[in-house]
């Protein structure tokens, strides 16, 4: 007869996501093939208090499991190397070894690398992510400079801690546009996730995901459906189909993750497979040119630098009467999109990195030019162009430039540190 493995389960957490867990951690020990597996169970307190738990599973999803003391002794995770045990506390120390771990919680020390490092110090089997995949991927800042860095698209985005004004982020808001979300920086499920359609809807978003962590992100919105594909293993890897979230309303917030009440997800996605290949192919070429763009000019095609560059008639430089600060002004072409505004304006520290308008290089380069026909050079005369311009109009005002060559310095040491190793292959590819 085959000897079971013995799995550490945990549940719970001290997290605003324990409700979360609970569910999970019933539908794991519920479909647990009990032939297979025998589950040491350790419920974690809202306070962090670890408990062995023996009693009943429905306990767990009613949240009721705490209440049964004669089931909850207090335990531990031996962290020496070697032998996997779960000390637990009663009249006597008792030891039980097991040969991987499952933790089964969500969000903040939970999912975010902590616990993960827990058993990776212990040298334990894990189900799951491990530390740093973990602390990043519950980072939304960090996932998107990582991802950003490998070539793949995020959406502009502007971090705020809690010693930051509102002036300072209702400005970042605006450089945004609206709509756009609010979220915690170090949250999951949702929590504290706002879409903001207006200014005036912006200081009690800030002020709900300051609830769930001391950083909050502000996103640009993007339009479009939701799509997700999970992947399992390590070295060999099992791909899922691809699934479609659709909204009848708002966006895919607590209630619709976990209740479906006016959402569906379906699985496959609703997109035709040769659609799909094609979008990946055509995604593909477009991001080389991309970073090819950024190694050569230091900052996004969709920036207000590139738009500065491109489209002179179209900006000029001014500075803001109120916060003393150099403004890139610019408006957009007749006909273009978005629409529905006169002007608007990027602090000129941020405009390497400002979101303007996805067309702006192609069509400042010549109208209906694919990236492929792009010439780089004629780009390079233009940004070089810009640049004077820049610099005549910064003349004469010491006082307001005078951090100028620090941001510059500090932008040099971004990109050669950060960005060139990554897009030199690209560079090499495309000479």
């Amino acid at each position: 007869m085959m000897e079971k493995k013995r799995i550490l389960v945990l549940f719970g957490g001290c997290s605003t996501e324990y409700e979360v867990s609970l569910q999970s951690a019933y539908a794991v020990l519920s479909a647990l093939d009990k032939k297979r597996y025998a589950a040491l169970t350790v419920g974690i307190t809202r306070e962090g208090e670890w408990l062995y738990y023996t009693g009943s599973v429905e306990n767990i999803s009613a949240d009721t499991w705490r209440q049964d003391e004669v089931n909850c002794l207090p335990c531990a995770v031996c962290p020496g190397r070697g032998r996997h045990e779960l000390a637990v506390f009663g009249p006597t120390v008792l030891r039980f070894a097991f040969d991987a771990a499952f933790p089964v919680l969500h969000g903040k020390n939970g999912e975010d690398g902590t616990v993960q490092g827990l058993f990776e110090l212990a040298g334990a089997p894990l189900v799951g992510c491990g530390t740093l995949a973990g602390a990043l991927c519950m980072d939304k800042d960090r996932a998107h400079k990582l991802a950003a860095l490998a070539g793949v698209e995020v959406p502009p985005s502007a971090v705020f801690g809690k010693g930051a004004g509102m002036g300072a982020i209702a400005a970042a808001a605006e450089t945004l546009g609206w709509p756009l979300f609010v979220k915690p920086v170090r949250a999951g499920s949702s929590f504290g996730i706002t879409r903001v359609e207006g200014p005036e809807q912006l200081a009690a978003a800030v002020a709900g995901a300051f609830l769930h962590d001391g950083e909050v992100i502000l996103e640009q919105a993007v339009p479009g459906f939701e799509v997700g594909c999970a992947v399992l293993g390590n070295d060999a890897l099992t791909v899922g189909v691809v699934d479609e979230i659709e909204l009848s309303q708002g966006f895919f917030n607590y209630e619709e993750k976990y209740t479906l009440k006016t959402s569906a997800i379906h699985c496959p996605a609703r997109i035709p497979e040769e659609a799909a290949a094609r979008v990946q192919e055509a995604e593909r070429h477009r991001r080389e040119a991309e970073c090819l763009f950024e190694y050569r000019f230091s900052c996004s095609p969709y920036s207000a630098m590139a738009y500065e560059a491109f489209h002179p008639e179209l900006c000029e430089r001014r500075v803001s009467k109120r916060r003393k600060q150099e403004l890139v002004v610019y408006r957009l072409p007749d006909g273009s999109e978005p629409s529905g505004y006169a002007e608007m304006s990027v602090p000129a520290d941020y405009a390497d990195s400002s979101h303007v308008v996805p067309s702006v290089f192609i069509s400042g380069t010549g109208g209906d030019r694919a990236w492929r026909d792009i010439d780089f050079d004629e780009a390079e005369r233009k940004f070089a162009a810009a640049a004077r311009r820049a610099a005549a109009f910064r003349e004469g005002r010491p006082k307001l430039m005078q951090d100028e060559a620090r941001r510059a310095a500090i932008r040099e040491t971004r990109h050669r540190v950060c960005t060139a190793p990554i897009l030199k292959s690209i560079k090499e590819i495309h000479r």
